[in-house]
């Protein structure tokens, strides 16, 4: 097997290796245009904790308990949802990025083993090799999962709060069915209050 081929010149000029991490950069345009329309990414966590909602939460008679359950969920899941999205954007950005790269990387070598003997030409897996030695693709690649692995864990949470909400929201309705509609003070609404919803 022939040895690989040094990196440098690789994917072009130093021009064309910048661009392809440049060349797919939207976010702050998205971020720009979509603040011009009122909307901002709120950076800024809700000043309670990520609430818990359990059993106990769940056995409460109290009207106030469960609209508080409900309002925190909401507060965080609003927090959270818009973080998500920004999230995602960035792992796009990058995985168009990549496949820039290693279009760039797989052309070049191509024209390259035109030039060389048959018996020292470069196979598929010496040109994948090449492309994961690329420091490019590689920085591009650590940060991708670092966004990917963001992106599970921010998922997983969504998921839990909007679960969440749908469970106290059933709650409610049990609870008004068991009261048999009638408004009681300090409790639940009766059956002319709207049930709630999640988003």
């Amino acid at each position: 097997m022939p040895g690989l081929p040094s990196l440098r010149g690789v994917a072009g000029s130093d021009e064309d290796r910048k661009s392809a991490r440049t060349e797919f950069d939207t976010i702050d345009d998205v971020m720009k245009e979509l603040s011009v329309m009122g909307f901002s990414l709120n950076t800024t966590p809700p000043s309670f904790p990520m609430p818990e909602v359990s059993a106990q939460h769940l056995t409460t008679n109290m009207n106030r308990e469960y609209t508080t359950m409900y309002a925190h969920q909401l507060a965080w899941l609003n927090y959270t949802s818009p973080i998500l999205a920004h999230v995602k954007a960035i792992v796009l950005q990058i995985e168009n990025s990549l496949k820039s790269i290693e279009i760039r990387i797989r052309k070049d070598l191509r024209e390259k083993n035109k030039l060389l003997p048959k018996a020292d030409r470069l196979t598929e897996k010496d040109i994948e090799e090449c492309i994961w030695l690329d420091p490019d693709h590689k920085g591009l690649v650590v940060e991708q999962q670092k966004y990917e692995q963001m992106r599970m864990q921010l998922d997983s949470r969504v998921e839990a709060m909007r679960e969440n909400m749908k469970v106290i929201s059933r709650q409610v309705e049990i609870r008004k069915i068991e009261l048999g509609g009638e408004k009681i003070e300090n409790n639940l609404p009766g059956r002319r209050y709207p049930a709630i919803r999640t988003p």
